[in-house]
């Protein structure tokens, strides 16, 4: 019988300042050595973990919150967010002001050049605000957005568009759709 664990990133591998202790790095070693097969499972995107999988030599994860998952460097699973609902939520956070980041396996990209929501949170990950491509999702698989509003605004959103799934993770909302 084999046995695996998956851990979290933010806290569980990697310590508040997202860095990467030596202790972790031994632990997952000895796991390893003793037969467990080592995995991660993630709301984050593979392009923001790629460091990680590479320090730790982790061939497998389960990323985008269970959207796209790797299994010994091969894609088992994808879901990608369905195109004509992902349209008509831009459109409608779009006439709202509220910003949106596209997400695939290897990058991410924002509808807008600069905004203060977006910019905290990717810092609180310690990335740059995204490059502005208002047409990313067009021609991609997106397997995530984050959609940016103030406490309150995303009761909207969760009402009118079911096929989603949002988490609030901030002080200002942010939603993962998935």
């Amino acid at each position: 019988m084999s046995k695996i664990v998956f851990f979290d990133i933010d806290g569980t591998l990697l310590d508040h300042e997202k860095k990467l202790p030596t202790t972790t790095k031994q632990a997952i070693r000895q796991l390893k050595d003793n037969g467990i097969f080592v995995a991660i499972a993630t709301g984050r995107a593979p392009f923001m973990f790629e460091w990680l999988i590479d320090e730790l030599e982790l061939d497998s994860y389960v990323s985008f919150n269970g959207q796209y998952v790797q299994f010994e460097n091969k894609v088992i699973y994808e879901n990608p967010l369905s195109q004509p609902e992902l349209e008509k939520i831009i459109d409608d956070a779009t006439n709202r002001n509220h910003p949106l980041v596209f997400l695939n396996e290897q990058t991410m990209k924002a509808n807008t050049d600069h905004h203060p929501f977006i910019q905290q949170s990717m810092e609180s990950l310690k990335f740059i605000h995204p490059e502005r491509d208002d047409h990313f999702y067009q021609d991609k698989k997106i397997y995530q957005s984050l959609l940016f509003c103030e406490k309150g605004e995303e009761n909207y959103y969760r009402e009118a568009y079911n096929d989603f799934h949002f988490y609030s993770l901030a002080q200002v909302f942010y939603g993962y759709l998935t």
